[in-house]
């Protein structure tokens, strides 16, 4: 009861918020950093946390070249947003004297709270969750904007109303064949594993997005992720939410009104999902362009 007064309290401070920090991450791109958040702006560590996990030289090479097709050179800044406090101890890894606060607190956790845990791998999940339960790091956002235009979703623009009325069943389910909606990894030393889904939202304007929600298992960690993939312009633009599981209400509020500036959206609003019938018979109806949204979003799915 008390964490669902707590998450109430914690959604209201948000989404009204009047002294939101707005901003302008390029190519008048721009974000707003929430009153009760903060934030630390940095170089894309994509490579770092590929190679933290032991990535072979194979996997880490086709994970690149999937990132340089959605536009991304991995020389870009990223967000990240989470709580005063947990910004704050994140902030203190940049110095020597930071790392050695963050290592004594650790060795404090794994003394007092994680000393009973039997294997290596339960006792470093337990410190580590303790830290950030201890740091108020347990939700995070990460936002990113490509550097580079990206050509799929170029191309995807430029195609005509004469070009996707000629796209054949065949295509499109080639497309859902090849990726389908279901996501399933796991790195080759099985240190990494994820579990999820992805899916077209298609909102009632006509705009529409990728969404992935995944389990991420890791050294030490389990972790929720929610993931938003919105073409801007030529570009990509993301934004993810990590969080562990019973920190996890509200997560896509939060992430609406962190995007908000640049690409708003009611959680609570139609949202059409482009996999049920139904709900594509009511985009062709109710939504201008319909048709063409319903093919582009198809062709999307498959391009990112």
């Amino acid at each position: 009861m008390k964490k669902s007064v707590f998450f109430l309290f914690f959604l209201f401070s948000i989404v009204n918020s009047p002294h939101a920090e707005i901003l302008d991450i390029g190519s008048s791109v721009k974000i707003q950093i929430p009153e009760t958040l903060a934030y630390i702006k940095y170089k894309n560590k994509i490579k770092e946390n590929m190679k933290s996990v032991e990535f072979t030289r194979e996997e880490i090479k086709h994970h690149i070249f999937l990132f340089n097709q959605q536009g991304f050179d991995l020389n870009e800044y990223e967000y990240l947003i989470s709580s005063k406090k947990g910004i704050e101890w994140k902030k203190r890894e940049n110095t020597p004297q930071g790392k050695e606060i963050n290592t004594n607190e650790m060795q404090g956790l794994s003394e007092t709270l994680c000393s009973k845990e039997i294997t290596d791998k339960s006792f470093y999940n337990c410190v580590l969750r303790e830290t950030y339960k201890r740091n108020n790091f347990v939700r995070k956002f990460v936002v990113i904007l490509g550097n580079n235009i990206s050509d799929k979703i170029k191309k995807l623009n430029d195609l005509s109303d004469s070009d996707i009325a000629v796209l054949t069943e065949n295509e499109i389910k080639n497309v859902k064949k090849i990726h389908g909606k279901k996501i399933k990894f796991v790195s080759k030393n099985k240190l990494l594993k994820e579990t999820g889904i992805r899916n077209i939202k298609i909102l009632s304007d006509g705009r529409f997005y990728i969404e992935s929600m995944s389990t991420i298992e890791r050294p030490g960690m389990k972790e929720t992720q929610i993931t938003w993939t919105i073409p801007m312009g030529n570009r990509t633009f993301t934004i993810r939410g990590d969080c562990f599981n019973e920190y996890c209400m509200y997560m896509e509020e939060t992430m609406a009104q962190i995007i908000e500036p640049t690409f708003f959206m009611s959680i609570r609003n139609d949202a059409y999902d482009f996999t049920k019938k139904e709900e594509v018979l009511n985009l062709l109806g109710r939504v201008k362009n319909g048709y063409r949204i319903y093919k582009m979003a198809k062709l999307l799915i498959f391009l990112l």
